[in-house]
């Protein structure tokens, strides 16, 4: 882009840049300076109005949302002056109404971005214009007709090069609010089915994935049960923040044990469940084993804390078994807790 923007200005373009935000206005200067353009900022229409009368630039990039003078006004009377009305614009608008389309091509502006903006959307947007100046020069035709838009009529006169860039805008706009509800509803269902604290699944996707196995044919299926050791201890003494901390270090453990198909979840306070489908009893021992190392691992890199994980496992191979091997990994769990406590208080 930085060569298709210096390879056709044969000198060096002066843009003006009329942003109220100091922020925006430092933003939009660096990136366009990066490109050779001299820029001077203006922090109003009046004052922009008032640079104008003294200097034509190549270029006014203009926000659309600023106070006493707006985008859309600054545009008209730069339209309206003998001297200015050739100058290319482009306004920055964070407005996504289809009438900020009419009014735009009302007041004359070469083009409409939506904030936020990026540099090569930005950038393509100005290469267009200065390639097409000579056409735009020379096109003598005028599109001039009404168009009806919520009940009302917009009267329009504008060039078919404008007219073009507007239909690309409102294409664009499109595809970007496509993008950001698609995006939303991705994030909506990675919230219905992840536990936020640890990122794993969460107890409504594991019970939903519980039954689809039921009425499969990937068996057989394993089922892992684990309960995070001193978890109560933890947030009666370090507080609930530290306990938090211990049960995502507990997750980080268990997620790296498994297969990329296995349905790792966390299902209550302090407790695990992984879903094993075609695994045999072997295949859910080997990955017991994996988290008894990972445990021993990272409690001799020095973790925050010394992380204890009581696990218990059970195979289906058949769908009627599936309910019992639950339950049957649950107790096996919890077998091996409470010989961990009668360890830990010296009893035999």
């Amino acid at each position: 882009m930085e060569y298709l923007i210096k390879g056709n200005a044969r000198e060096r373009r002066e843009i003006l840049v009329i942003e109220d935000s100091p922020t925006q206005a430092s933003k939009i200067q660096y990136m366009l300076e990066k490109y050779d353009f001299t820029v001077l900022v203006a922090r109003s229409g009046k004052e922009a109005l008032s640079i104008l009368a003294e200097k034509i630039p190549s270029l006014v990039i203009s926000d659309v949302i600023m106070p006493e003078m707006d985008g859309f006004e600054v545009c008209s009377r730069i339209r309206d002056d003998e001297r200015t009305r050739n100058v290319p614009l482009i306004l920055l608008t964070s407005l996504s109404d289809p009438l900020d389309v009419i009014k735009g091509l009302q007041c004359g502006a070469d083009n409409l971005i939506t904030k936020p903006w990026d540099e090569p959307r930005i950038m393509s947007r100005i290469h267009y214009i200065f390639a097409n100046m000579n056409i735009r020069r020379q096109e003598q035709f005028q599109f001039v007709g009404e168009v009806i838009l919520a009940g009302e009529r917009h009267f329009i006169k504008s060039d078919p090069i404008r007219m073009f860039s507007y239909l690309f805008y409102s294409y664009e706009t499109a595809i970007q609010q496509n993008r950001a509800l698609i995006g939303a509803q991705e994030e909506l269902r990675h919230l219905s089915t992840h536990d936020i604290l640890t990122g794993l699944y969460n107890r409504s996707f594991f019970e939903e994935e519980f039954k689809r196995l039921s009425l499969g044919r990937r068996f057989p299926v394993s089922i892992l049960a684990a309960d995070v050791d001193g978890l109560k201890v933890v947030n009666d003494s370090l507080g609930h923040e530290a306990g938090d901390r211990l049960l995502k270090l507990a997750a980080e453990v268990m997620s790296g044990a498994f297969r990329a198909g296995d349905v790792v979840a966390r299902v209550g306070g302090d407790e695990f469940c992984v879903l094993l489908p075609e695994a045999d009893t072997q295949i859910v021992t080997e990955s017991m084993e994996r988290i008894r190392q990972r445990l021993d691992n990272a409690n001799k890199a020095g973790s925050e804390f010394r992380i204890s994980i009581s696990l218990g496992s059970a195979t289906a191979q058949t769908a009627e078994e599936l309910a019992g091997a639950l339950k049957a990994s649950d107790e096996q769990m919890y077998q091996e807790k409470f010989a961990r406590k009668r360890k830990a208080r010296g009893i035999k």
